[in-house]
């Protein structure tokens, strides 16, 4: 996992090898009420999760729970 940090945004790249597609999706179906979840890249290479977070929570520390 590589992480690159904005300032109200954090994006972590997901190997897919070790995290399937439907784990990503699982674990972001269940960040939706704290943050924005937003999903890119081939499924088979590399999935980038940008979590932006909601209600000023701390966007390393969802990033961190995902």
């Amino acid at each position: 996992m590589a992480k690159t940090k904005n300032s109200a945004r954090i994006c972590i790249t997901v190997n897919p090898r070790i995290y399937p597609l439907r784990v990503v999706y699982s674990s972001a179906y269940l960040f939706l009420d704290k943050a924005y979840i937003f999903l890119e890249g081939d499924p088979q290479k590399k999935i980038a999760v940008s979590i932006r977070a909601k209600n000023g929570a701390d966007p390393a520390a969802l990033a961190a729970a995902f």
